[in-house]
């Protein structure tokens, strides 16, 4: 009879510890998705955040607009502050195209992320920074750069200042 409730003891034990196991599991489960979660949200704020610094002083919209569109008119300061920036937004895209190979930012929402870099990359200072500086980023994000498709890219932001204030239409990209 000792040995018959020896026996159920371990059963229910053994239960208890795969009942535990599977509790386990499932809260792990949840950090790691809350991890991603964190992870991605943080590359958009970082994204949001040089948007906004580039939206709060004339000074910074004016310098990224035009060193888009005509960096000679930059002073030489300017084009240093320029040339920053872009350093500065490439590295937020590479942690961001990290991050969403990681399947922590769905696809779509990459889409516009590589909509607005590839607008970027229309621009010819850009292009020449990116050939002077691709080898600074991670080989698989330096290969995404450079399949780039930007024939058919949104106007850049010095483009489409220059369209929004004259009488021009914009023609939305093919998608």
């Amino acid at each position: 009879m000792l040995e018959a409730l020896g026996n159920l003891g371990d059963f229910i034990g053994g239960i208890g510890v795969l009942v535990t196991l599977l509790y386990l599991a499932s809260q792990i489960r949840q950090n790691s998705q809350s991890v991603r979660n964190a992870a991605a949200e943080s590359v958009l704020q970082s994204m949001n955040s040089a948007l906004q610094t580039a939206s709060s002083s004339p000074q910074i919209a004016r310098v990224i607009a035009v060193g888009q569109t005509n960096i000679e008119d930059l002073s030489e300061d300017e084009r240093s502050q320029f040339l920053m920036w872009l350093y500065a937004w490439f590295r937020v895209l590479e942690r961001g195209y990290s991050h969403y190979r990681r399947g922590y930012i769905d696809a779509d929402e990459w889409r516009g992320h590589t909509m607005n870099l590839a607008s970027v990359m229309k621009s010819e200072s850009a292009q020449k920074w990116w050939f002077a500086r691709r080898s600074y980023f991670g080989s698989e994000f330096a290969a995404m750069v450079d399949s780039l498709e930007t024939s058919d890219a949104a106007p850049s932001i010095g483009e489409l200042a220059s369209i929004v204030s004259s009488s021009s239409q914009i023609v939305p990209p093919a998608v």
